[in-house]
């Protein structure tokens, strides 16, 4: 879950600005808490960074998982989860790196 969207909505990359802006939109996504799941070491790329800022303006309280393959390529999953009866029965998800966005339903659960 995301706390807050940064007022323009957007992540910098190529200001003098650059460090302090990505400092406030991981505060903004609450990284260092509970709020970037995963098991990748480290924060997120500027990337996947300006992507769940992006994304967030459009569709707030997604789950952000940060991962890397076996050869260490950063990659970012995206989740929404569906309840029924309290127990999640179907997840959305879109995968982000560097090659581009999948996404669809997560093959952890079979949609009826």
């Amino acid at each position: 879950m995301i706390k807050e969207v940064p007022a323009d909505g957007t992540v910098r990359s190529s200001t003098a600005g650059h460090a302090h802006e990505r400092m406030s939109a991981l505060r903004t996504f609450g990284f260092g808490g509970d709020d970037w799941g995963g098991q990748r070491e480290g924060g997120p790329t500027d990337a996947e960074l300006a992507f769940a800022t992006s994304l967030n303006s459009l569709a707030p309280g997604l789950d952000y998982w940060l991962h890397a393959d076996d050869d260490g390529t950063p990659w970012l999953l995206v989740s929404l989860d569906f309840f029924k009866k309290r127990a999640v029965s179907a997840t959305l998800r879109l995968d982000f790196d560097d090659r581009g966005i999948r996404g669809g339903w997560s093959p952890s659960f079979s949609v009826s």
